[in-house]
């Protein structure tokens, strides 16, 4: 178990990103007690974090939020790619570099190279977001059977995500209002159906679904799965 985090102020918004996102580290070191790091974009547009569990590399040679090799592309992400030393194998044959060991580079590469196709390749449980550097694009993504969870929110032209709503609630320029169809669905069914969650403004990623956004903020969902 990992946590992640990261904002995408889409909109120039005047607000302290990194402090935000320390704050959420802080909040969700139990999830990774084994590391912590923060990336910012040059831009400075996108921050991500990241709580690291160490699992199968345990060097800081996998530490994140990691970039990929050509340096063009960045990752956090949490949970566990089952098949990606296949994944690896195919991707060496094809010249692909790597600098780590980990399940978590795979991932990046293979997004780089297949773009969102890759995402037909994983099996595992995952949540990730990933900021295309060059095309200024963020992606973020869930396994096909929601494991790992993702929650996300879109509040006054500034796009939060975190692994845990306490962690969006912490953010001031996010509304906690109750969402009405979330705590129905939760009375009715003992439990909340995907994107609800009891916050209007806060939503959970549904599994199998991809996002993807562009430096506007306009967004683009896709089921993969």
């Amino acid at each position: 178990m990992c946590g992640i985090s990261g904002i995408h102020n889409y909109s120039n918004k005047i607000i302290n990103s990194k402090e935000i996102i320390k704050k959420i580290i802080n909040i969700q070191k139990l999830r990774g007690p084994d590391a912590n790091g923060i990336w910012e974009s040059e831009c400075k547009k996108v921050t991500f974090g990241h709580n690291r569990l160490s699992i199968i590399d345990l060097s800081k040679n996998a530490n994140q939020p990691l970039k990929s090799y050509d340096e063009n592309f960045v990752i956090t992400f949490n949970g566990e790619i089952y098949n990606y030393k296949q994944i690896k194998t195919e991707l060496l044959q094809k010249k692909i570099k790597f600098k780590s060991n980990s399940d978590t580079e795979v991932l990046l590469e293979a997004y780089k190279y297949w773009k969102l196709e890759f995402l037909q390749k994983l099996r595992g449980m995952f949540s990730f977001a990933i900021w295309d550097i060059k095309n200024k694009k963020l992606i973020l993504a869930r396994d096909p059977f929601g494991i790992k969870p993702l929650y996300y929110s879109n509040s006054n032209g500034v796009f939060y995500f975190a692994s845990q709503i306490k962690s969006l609630l912490s953010i001031n320029n996010i509304n906690k209002k109750k969402s009405e169809a979330g705590v129905v669905s939760f009375y009715l069914l003992g439990h909340l159906q995907d994107p609800l969650t009891l916050y209007k403004d806060i939503k959970s990623l549904e599994k199998g679904t991809c996002i993807v956004m562009d430096e506007l903020g306009t967004i683009n969902k896709y089921e993969y799965a």
